[in-house]
């Protein structure tokens, strides 16, 4: 599969930098075949269950408009007033794009999964949280085994001091925080460093499954419900045969 380059760019653009008019590009075909974005998202066995181990950035969706780019607070807040799909880069700057991007809740429910992928229900959250994968044992449970081993992810371990595990299922969470569920704070990042996790859904309904600070010197786990003014990273994952 061939790899898209603008002129003299050493790497690929950036999701929301190719438009037409001032309609964001989804996808470049060269004839049949998908030139940009490379959607390669690597995947781990995690805990029995075929998981991505990067924060996505697609914005390729099953119907409807592509995924647009909020630009900032404001804009992310005038897309959520809208029912608009979206997502940001951390602190809408597309120098973040590393961390993936962050989703309203109308993105989450259109975005087109890699092929073979799903977006996570429900019952791959609970697998995650069985006493397979992390330390039940303790209470908060342990999950440092879901979060990047020590060092890596932007977490910070100051916090963290009981590092058991760190990273040892593969899936790599780091921590990137989310956009506020709070409305009164709507557009705003927060949790940098202290929280990170991604959408699921159940039954319908969406919700994060959020790991690091819950007041124990290891990772916990933190599950929010959305709000229509959260934003959260989103993964995939698939069954293994």
């Amino acid at each position: 599969m061939a790899d898209l380059r603008i002129g003299t760019a050493t790497s690929a653009p950036a999701a929301g930098t190719l438009k037409l008019g001032s309609t964001d590009i989804s996808k470049i075909y060269s004839g049949s075949t998908l030139v940009w974005p490379i959607e390669d998202d690597p995947s781990a066995n995690v805990c029995g269950i075929e998981f991505t181990t990067v924060n996505t950035s697609i914005t390729a969706v099953t119907s409807g408009s592509t995924i647009v780019i909020a630009t900032s607070a404001s804009d992310w807040a005038l897309k959520i007033n809208q029912g608009i799909a979206a997502a940001a880069y951390y602190n809408y700057d597309i120098a973040n794009a590393s961390r993936g991007l962050y989703y309203n809740i109308y993105a989450f429910a259109v975005i087109q999964p890699p092929a073979g992928f799903r977006k996570p229900l429900q019952t791959d959250i609970t697998t995650l949280l069985s006493s397979s994968c992390v330390d039940t044992s303790v209470s908060p449970k342990n999950v440092n085994s879901l979060g990047t081993s020590v060092g890596t992810g932007g977490w910070n371990e100051s916090l963290f001091t009981n590092t058991t595990n760190r990273g040892n299922s593969g899936l790599d969470i780091g921590g990137y925080g989310h956009l506020a569920t709070n409305p009164n704070f709507s557009g705003t990042f927060i949790k940098n460093g202290e929280l990170g996790g991604f959408w699921y859904d159940s039954s319908g309904n969406s919700y994060a499954i959020m790991v690091g600070d819950g007041g124990a010197a290891y990772f916990s786990e933190q599950g929010l419900q959305s709000t229509s003014t959260a934003g959260f990273n989103i993964r995939f994952c698939k069954d293994i045969p």
